[in-house]
């Protein structure tokens, strides 16, 4: 599963989520993608114990890969978890307010 909140937001968000790669060291970020399917924020990995259905969380700062904050709009977020042998991909919505 996969929780972001706040949603709507309007400045940090933060992502809590599980993987299926149970007791293992698993890398994970997050990427943020615009309305058009555009690449425009990718957060630095973190590595956690993965201890299946306990959830993990990941946070991302509201702004671009250049710093600037998004602006209003719809956004797709998605985590990418791996533990070098297998991956998870979970993604959501997320709405910007002003």
């Amino acid at each position: 599963t996969m929780n972001v909140y706040p949603n709507p937001f309007r400045g940090d968000v933060k992502v809590d989520f599980e993987t299926n790669l149970f007791d293992s060291q698993v890398e994970a970020y997050l990427e943020i993608f615009n309305i058009n399917g555009s690449l425009i924020s990718k957060t630095n990995s973190k590595v956690f114990l993965s201890q299946g259905n306990i959830a993990s969380q990941l946070t991302w700062d509201g702004l671009t890969n250049s710093g600037s904050a998004v602006p209003p709009g719809v956004y797709l977020i998605s985590v990418r978890a791996s533990n070098g042998n297998s991956e998870t991909v979970k993604a959501s919505r997320m709405i910007k307010v002003k």
